[in-house]
């Protein structure tokens, strides 16, 4: 128990001293993440059709003030098929979503952002 203990110990401050973040000056214009595309079974066509797999997100900075900034995107999401569902052949599907946005300078460590967009579903 006491090795546990320990070992838990030693592992939070490992995560800890690695995930201390420097501050820079966060100036990049083009940014990319991935993201999982999770999918709850919540009666409709989508939930009881595919899986999600995996999205990328990318998103560039068109004007950038001290208070806000403006940025417009694009999201990419990879469906998996369920397989043949409700006498339907379902295939993959990708669903695709530009978007624009504003983000709100709050504080330095705080940045609430909305995004307005429109999503295209590709069977």
């Amino acid at each position: 128990m006491k090795k546990k203990i320990i070992l838990s110990f030693l592992l939070i401050f490992f995560i800890k001293s690695i995930a201390q973040q420097k501050n820079i000056d966060n100036d990049k214009k083009f940014q990319v993440s991935l993201h999982y595309s999770g999918n709850i079974r919540n009666d409709n066509f989508i939930g009881d059709n595919y899986n999600g797999i995996l999205g990328v997100y990318a998103r560039y900075t068109i004007l950038k003030k001290v208070s806000f900034a403006i940025q417009a995107g694009l999201v990419l999401d990879c469906f998996q098929s369920r397989g043949n569902i409700n006498q339907l052949k379902v295939k993959d599907a990708l669903i695709v979503n530009p978007n624009i946005g504003i983000e709100f300078n709050a504080s330095k460590s705080f940045k609430p952002f909305i995004n307005f967009g429109y999503s295209f579903f590709y069977s």
